[in-house]
């Protein structure tokens, strides 16, 4: 993993909250700036085209694209997407990708599972309901 940032003691407080992801060796990492906001997950597309995140404070699924310089290492990463209205009523825990990069799975507090396409449509929802205080979801769907 990339080492987090630290800000010398003479600089202003940062309104963002870096986000470092570390890659394959040799140790290769991205900085994304997630403004007014921290990711609390993130996955890479099959492809590693792409990193999908979810946030804590807005509570949304963020994909983003990241460019390659010509030596071939990862360079900058620019917003491509943003799904914001599947899970307004309970926090995110996690996002997936379909291992073929057409899909982009988020899961809730209240067990809803959420599957969107990357053309930015809504797919498909389940919520399973659970009298426990854990509950383990898995579902096979066809969402095409």
């Amino acid at each position: 993993m990339g080492r987090e940032a630290s800000l010398p003691p003479s600089s202003p407080p940062a309104i963002y909250s870096p986000f470092v992801v570390a890659l394959r060796p040799p140790h290769r990492s991205v900085r994304l700036n997630v403004e007014l906001d921290h990711a609390k997950r993130a996955k890479w597309s099959p492809d590693n085209r792409a990193l999908v995140l979810c946030t804590a404070v807005a509570n949304r699924v963020h994909v983003y694209r990241v460019k390659r310089r010509e030596d071939g290492s990862p360079g900058t990463a620019e917003p491509l997407l943003q799904f914001r209205d599947a899970h307004r009523s309970s926090e995110l825990l996690n996002v997936g990708i379909a291992c073929n990069g057409l899909f982009i799975m988020s899961i809730s507090m209240d067990t809803t599972l959420c599957v969107w396409s990357l053309k930015g449509t809504y797919s498909c929802t389940r919520r399973r309901e659970t009298r426990g205080t854990h509950a383990h979801v898995v579902y096979i769907m066809n969402c095409c």
